[in-house]
Parts: structure tokens; C-alpha cells; sequence
């Protein structure tokens, strides 16, 4: 997909070291399998949903837009994957999903849970953490996506791999999409290995103003539950409380 930028490429890295605002928007697809009569995993089918990112200073927010609402209104999916077997999953059906804020200078994220069904919630996390709390494997392998320069990276979390990008550093940032955190540069193509899900940068734009407002959404104004800091000496343990789990599952 073609991409609009706002300057020439050999202009883009000085002005971007400069450039205090960014705005992105992403085309995201998540593959929903089932395994089919024993045999192994099929794609059922595939939910689109659009991602926009924001960036002011040191604030960064993050959510999506689902595309599928009106094609599955029950807030489910049923598939036949083999002899008097069905599968069924429950979607996640509210309007905004994936919430989720980091300042990179107080260190402070917040974030929403996405829920099962139309009943939606009405609570939030807030939670303090290290900026390197994520360990980023950052490889040699490079590639040119749309235009841009970029690396690849990835993530592995208590030795199960949670992420795949291409970044490029000629867009310089220290967070991105979703609960990423510690990525020196825009993210251009991603994957969320758990999740099966793929993020494309559609188009981003840098130094138009931002409104505040955009970083403290109607949905923060219900209540926050304050979790456990992230800290690196944590990022490997396996005691959690029951709403951590229910956190990390949320947002992973």
C-alpha cells in the first residue's frame, strides 16, 4: 500500500529528530483459527480493524477501531470445522479497543481491557514501569518497506515470542503501537506472534498540532485499578495476582 509522508525521504531524519508531534494510522488483521477435525489449525476467518497512534513530546496513545462489528452482530463467530463440531469464539465488540497511553518521561501507562460481548466495561489500569523494561532482540536483517529504511526486531517474553517488527529509525520514537515500549523508531510492519495478528503502516504524519484532549479519551474517565510497576527484575517472574494475569492477557 502506497504511503503519504510528508517530506522527501533524504529530508526525513533531521526533521523528525526536530519534530515534536506524529500522527499514524495502521491497517491491522487478525486470523482467527480452529483446528478442523484433528488435523490441525485452519484459517476460519480474518477481522480487520484500523489503528491510530499519537505522539506529543514525551506522550504516546495508541487505539483501534474494528471493522467487523456490523459483520458479526450476535458478538460472536460460529464455524463448522468438522463432524458435529463447531467452533465458536466471542468477539470483542466495543467501538474503541486496544487502548492504550504511555509517558515516556513520568514512566506512566494507562490502558483499557477489552471485553467479551456488548456489555462492555467500565475501568481502566494504571501502572509505572521501566523504559526498558522490554528486552528488544534488535537484528541486522534490514529492508525497505514503503519507501523507509528499516530494521528488525523482536520480542520474547518469559521465553515465549510476543512480537515481530520493522521499524525504521528515520522517524525517531520510543513507543508505538499497542503496548510496544522501547522501539527507537516508527513502527512500519508488526506482529503480534500471540495474537496472530499483522499491523501496516497506512500513512503518518509529523509536526501538525495535537490536542490534548486526545490523550485523555471519555474512556479514562472511569476508574483506574493501580497494578504492579513493570520492572526489568519482574519481567521474569511467575508470581502474579489474579488481576495481573487478567491485565497481561488484555494487553498483551
Amino acid at each position: 500500500m502506497k504511503l503519504f509522508y510528508t517530506l522527501l525521504a533524504v529530508m526525513a531524519s533531521s526533521f523528525y529528530l526536530k519534530a515534536q508531534t506524529l500522527k499514524a494510522e495502521y491497517q491491522i488483521v487478525q486470523d482467527i483459527s480452529a483446528n478442523v477435525d484433528g488435523k490441525g489449525d485452519r484459517k476460519i476467518t480474518a477481522l480487520e480493524s484500523v489503528g491510530f497512534l499519537y505522539r506529543k513530546d514525551s506522550r504516546y496513545i495508541y487505539f483501534q477501531k474494528p471493522s467487523y462489528l456490523d459483520q458479526y452482530p450476535s458478538g460472536k463467530i460460529v464455524e463448522n470445522v468438522g463432524t458435529n463440531h463447531n467452533y465458536s469464539i466471542n468477539l470483542f465488540m466495543d467501538t474503541v479497543q486496544r487502548l492504550n497511553y504511555k509517558d515516556m518521561d513520568s514512566l506512566i501507562k494507562r490502558y483499557r481491557p477489552d471485553m467479551t460481548g456488548k456489555g462492555g466495561i467500565d475501568f481502566n489500569y494504571i501502572q509505572n514501569f521501566e523504559a526498558d523494561f522490554y528486552t528488544w532482540e534488535m537484528h541486522n536483517e534490514t529492508k525497505e518497506i514503503q519507501g523507509l529504511k528499516c530494521q528488525k526486531a523482536s520480542l520474547t517474553v518469559r521465553g515465549i515470542p510476543q512480537w515481530l517488527v520493522w521499524f525504521t529509525a528515520q522517524v525517531p520514537m520510543q513507543a508505538g503501537i499497542d503496548n510496544i515500549i522501547g522501539i527507537p523508531g516508527l513502527i512500519v510492519e508488526a506482529e503480534s506472534i500471540p495474537l496472530k495478528t499483522r499491523y501496516s503502516l497506512i500513512k503518518y504524519t509529523a509536526g501538525l498540532p495535537i490536542a490534548d484532549e486526545i490523550f485523555w479519551p471519555a474512556e479514562f474517565k472511569q476508574p483506574f485499578e493501580k497494578m504492579r510497576d513493570l520492572k526489568k527484575s519482574n519481567n521474569t517472574s511467575a508470581e502474579k495476582t489474579k488481576l495481573q494475569k487478567l491485565a497481561e492477557l488484555t494487553n498483551q
